[in-house]
């Protein structure tokens, strides 16, 4: 009943929670009951495997079903932060290069994989919300005006709510990066003016891959891009401050 509301509810991720729980019940009752037994009478509904594991197949097949639909909204998601990049002009693979380098810079500090992940997505998925920024002001050469500019800063609120309703836990980290990865250790960035510690790290880490990679890849108005050591003197200069993201 729990895995069956949860994916009504559009959280196939709890679902799937639920049918775990319920494969290692059936399991531990299972082994309750027939180890007893020496294996000599087992019902033919139930198949034993490698001597120790039962499953239901009816409950295995639901839950590559959940497993498959996390699957499909992810790439969905990945599909639609690639064409607002596109969008903004930046180049096809500008998303995985952020999520390599994030992957990349988490490593070196000693995170492990768990933690890393969802790090990594949070990179691919960090400017989602531009897809509903107009391409005018995406695209437009400096000098946007302040009413354009409040535009554009919209899209930080617009990605974390997208990816927040999209009621996948393994996008949580995701949605943080999204809404803080343009606020600044300083307290001069945007949405909401955050500064030091209380942004998040994963947020933190995104914005110095994000900046990078715009300074280093061409963009509308710039022909020519920064070296990779311009690039990192530019970060070293800005850091802290708001400079950073005028790339």
């Amino acid at each position: 009943m729990c895995a069956d509301a949860h994916e009504a509810a559009g959280q196939p991720e709890r679902a799937l929670d639920y049918l775990k729980e319920l494969f290692e019940w059936k399991k531990k009752s299972i082994d309750a009951a027939v180890v007893p037994l020496e294996f000599g009478d087992l019902p033919e509904s139930l198949r034993f495997q490698t001597g120790t594991s039962v499953f239901d197949d009816t409950l295995l097949v639901r839950s590559q079903r959940l497993q498959a639909d996390v699957q499909r909204r992810i790439q969905h998601l990945v599909e639609t932060a690639i064409n607002a990049e596109v969008a903004s002009g930046h180049d096809l693979y500008r998303t995985f290069r952020v999520a390599k380098l994030a992957r990349c810079l988490a490593a070196a500090l000693g995170w492990d994989e768990d933690r890393i992940a969802p790090l990594a997505l949070g990179g691919q998925l960090c400017n989602i919300g531009m897809m509903a920024i107009p391409a005018r002001i995406m695209q437009k050469p400096r000098g946007l005006s302040d009413s354009e500019r409040q535009v554009l800063r919209g899209h930080t609120q617009y990605g974390a709510e997208l990816l927040r309703k999209s009621k996948l836990r393994i996008l949580d980290v995701a949605g943080t990066v999204a809404e803080q990865h343009h606020e600044r250790y300083d307290g001069g960035g945007y949405p909401h003016g955050l500064s030091g510690g209380v942004i998040a790290e994963e947020a933190r880490i995104v914005t110095v891959c994000d900046a990078f990679d715009a300074m280093t890849h061409r963009r509308p108005w710039r022909a020519t891009p920064l070296s990779i050591q311009a690039a990192l003197h530019e970060l070293k200069r800005g850091w802290g401050g708001s400079s950073i993201h005028n790339w």
